[in-house]
């Protein structure tokens, strides 16, 4: 069956019409003869203006002559003047009204001009002179479709039908114009009538019980698709829509043995399959026993479909979360390979990265990712975010570096990645560059807790700006209360500068609100308590940390020198 026409078609018939000779013309004078042959060598040549002065020359001798105003008619169109070419068209078809190119030409012509009534009259004394050609039926009927006149398509299909017989590919053809026009209830009337009067028409029977469905009329829609099923078990169209319904009238188990033919059908669209494998993805989430049944028909379409770019991250996201890491980055690696447009493939090939972590595949990923978006200045900050992973400091501070001239007109990256920057720094000992850099990201997003409270935790180390140090941990605890992490920063800032009770205390709200023993937050609070003369709570701390797997070599020593 035709799913679509083509109206470029319409100037392939126009086009191949009767341009005459000079053989095919009256006897002429001279002149005339000498004007349309020179018209002629100007139309091989190229040149249509030349041309048509030419033709004119003609027309000053013979007025009447029919297939000149054609020829006129014709280079008006290829000159872009459509409306002087319907009426050359119509003084070519009132020199010979049977002539079919020149009702073509015309009809055309009014099409261009937005006169879609006029042309429908030539089309019908066309269909009227050549009542059995229905390439003419389809080139016509899609052009008044694609002229925003779906009706007069519609009228172009009954007239065939009706000088000929009912012809089940123009009767379906009808159904698109009819959707068109947005006469629904005309739709689905012809629909049914079609059904009846072609019952061995599969496209028609498979189009009627998809309505059935859509209009809930579930019964219905079974008695249709079951013998269709039966008589079309191979046919992967009938076979989804035979999935859908039966799913609907809640037989399942017929309706899952035939989505293995739907899936393993070129005919079925990869668009469709991801659709069904996308709601079997959000039910296998609560129904594990979905699990595999969801690999299948991945594997299926998979098998059809290798290349799809959807379906090969729909089996990713499976494979990640069946824990088998290796296998989804390497499909998305594949993916990206093939469309390195995707950013959100590039982002979940990070993750993976982080997963697995691998920080030399995440700089490489995020590299590549900063190559194909470089306005995306984010990969560039991931990728100093992997090198300061892997201990490359300097590098990452580089990488920043590199790109941060093109952050001035977006100041949310600027900042993330002037914070990336004062950390790398920190760790290369360039503290005050480390400063400047996180006061420049604090400038642009001075609420963020995150690099307010390493900005406070940096200059504690140092002993640097403690008054700005306790700023910046106040404020990022008011951005984000409670917090373990922000509160232990705070602490130290507080024993940096000799508030040692407010720091025991917020020091010790930091241990009960971490989720387990933390090391460091314990050997933090023995140095508090040590400091206040606290000897007995120094010991119980520094032990617990111990305990909580401390990894730090000045701990037995301090231990040690306990009384």
């Amino acid at each position: 069956m035709r799913n679509a026409l083509w109206a470029a078609a319409i100037w392939a018939l126009v086009g191949c019409g009767s341009r005459r000779d000079l053989a095919d013309l009256p006897p002429y004078p001279e002149e005339f003869q000498r004007a349309w042959f020179e018209a002629l060598n100007h139309l091989v040549k190229g040149d249509a203006q030349l041309a048509y002065a030419k033709f004119l020359e003609c027309e000053a001798l013979e007025p009447e002559e029919a297939s000149l105003q054609y020829e006129l008619g014709r280079l008006d169109v290829r000159l872009g003047r459509p409306g002087d070419a319907v009426v050359r068209f119509t003084r070519a078809v009132a020199g010979d009204p049977d002539n079919r190119w020149y009702r073509e030409a015309r009809a055309s012509a009014w099409l261009d001009i937005g006169e879609a009534g006029e042309a429908f009259e030539d089309v019908e004394a066309i269909l009227k002179a050549r009542p059995g050609d229905v390439e003419v039926v389809y080139v016509w009927a899609e052009a008044f479709a694609e002229a925003g006149a779906p009706l007069l398509a519609i009228a172009v299909c009954d007239a065939y039908e009706r000088a000929v017989a009912p012809d089940p590919e123009v009767s379906f053809q009808r159904l698109y114009y009819l959707e068109q026009a947005g006469a629904y209830e005309e739709l689905a009337e012809a629909l049914e009538h079609g059904a009846a009067q072609f019952p061995d028409v599969v496209e028609f029977q498979l189009e009627w019980a998809r309505m059935l469905l859509n209009m809930s009329d579930i019964p219905r829609a079974v008695a249709v698709i079951v013998p269709l099923f039966a008589a079309e078990p191979n046919d992967g169209a009938v076979a989804l829509l035979y999935a859908h319904v039966m799913t609907a009238a809640g037989r399942t188990r017929e309706a899952e043995a035939a989505l293995e033919t739907a899936f393993r059908s070129s005919e079925v669209t990869v668009e469709e399959k991801l659709e069904i494998l996308t709601r079997y993805v959000e039910i296998s989430t609560f129904d594990a026993q979905l699990t595999a049944r969801t690999a299948a028909l991945l594997g299926w379409a998979l098998e059809l479909h290798a290349d799809s770019a959807p379906l090969q991250i729909l089996a990713a996201d499976l494979d990640r979360r069946a824990g088998r890491l290796v296998e989804a980055r390497v499909r998305l690696e594949r993916v990206v390979e093939a469309y390195p447009g995707l950013s959100d493939t590039w982002m979940n090939l990070l993750a993976l990265d982080e997963e697995l972590d691998d920080f030399e595949a995440w700089v490489r990923h995020a590299r590549a990712a900063s190559e194909v978006f470089p306005a995306m200045l984010q990969f560039a900050g991931y990728e100093a975010l992997g090198l300061s992973r892997l201990g490359r400091h300097a590098e990452a501070a580089e990488a920043v570096r590199r790109v941060l001239p093109r952050t001035r007109a977006f100041p949310e990256n600027e900042a993330e990645l002037q914070a990336i920057l004062g950390d790398a720094l920190h760790a290369l000992g360039d503290h005050a560059g480390c400063a400047a850099a996180l006061e420049r990201s604090l400038a642009l997003q001075p609420d963020n807790p995150t690099v307010l409270n390493n900005h406070a935790w940096y200059l504690a180390l140092q002993g640097e700006q403690l008054e700005r140090a306790e700023a910046c941990s106040r404020r990022a605890l008011e951005l984000a209360p409670g917090d373990a992490n922000l509160l232990d920063t705070r602490a130290w800032v507080l024993h940096r500068m000799g508030r040692n009770e407010e720091a025991r205390a917020t020091m010790e709200e930091a241990v009960r609100r971490s989720a387990r023993p933390d090391a460091v937050f314990l050997e933090h609070l023995g140095e508090i308590r040590w400091a206040l003369g606290d000897a007995d709570g120094a010991r119980e701390a520094w032990r617990a940390a111990l305990e909580a797997g401390s990894t730090s070599p000045d701990l037995p020593a301090k231990l040690n020198q306990l009384p």
